[in-house]
């Protein structure tokens, strides 16, 4: 787990660059974006939510990383990485957007889901880009006393007890 989790860090920054197409990436609203106003980047600036969250799984044959980073000027970008062993493949799928927050709701505003797999013999099966609907979920940010780590539950049930931990960077 320890050696997914290390691997998953360190690249992350890599994937996220090499899914771009070599495109610079700014934590300035591009002019093709429609978010922001001045006063909704304000709001952002400081918010909770602002920052790296990810979770790890390593449940038997399945494994997993699941990642959020929301930025300041109201973008966000998704990565999740799942290797099996039986059948054996890996699918990693990245997608980028806005968001917005309202009270304890936030919508994604996908602009481009990429999801790729390939199979045992490491063989991309499936190259597949999408236009993907914007999303409701509700979301919270909880500190765990035991971990001494923040978590954001982020779902459409606003039950959920599916958390992402801080990553501080």
């Amino acid at each position: 787990m320890k050696k997914i989790l290390s691997f998953f860090i360190c690249s992350l920054p890599l994937f996220i660059s090499c899914a771009s197409n070599g495109q610079q990436k700014e934590d300035k609203p591009q002019l093709n974006m429609d978010i922001t106003s001045n006063a909704e980047m304000n709001y952002l600036k400081n918010h909770p939510i602002i920052g790296n969250w990810s979770r790890f799984s390593s449940p038997g044959t399945l494994s997993g990383a699941m990642t959020y980073e929301f930025k300041p000027n109201g973008q966000y970008s998704y990565l999740t990485i799942i290797e099996s062993s039986m059948p054996a493949y890996k699918i990693i799928t990245h997608f980028e957007g806005t968001f917005k927050i309202n009270g304890n709701q936030i919508q994604l505003i996908p602009k481009d889901w990429h999801m790729q797999k390939w199979d045992s013999d490491g063989k991309l099966e499936k190259d597949v880009h999408e236009n993907r609907p914007a999303e409701t979920s509700y979301w919270r940010i909880e500190f765990d006393q035991q971990m001494q780590q923040e978590y954001l539950y982020i779902a459409k049930d606003k039950n959920s007890t599916v958390g992402f931990a801080r990553i501080k960077l």
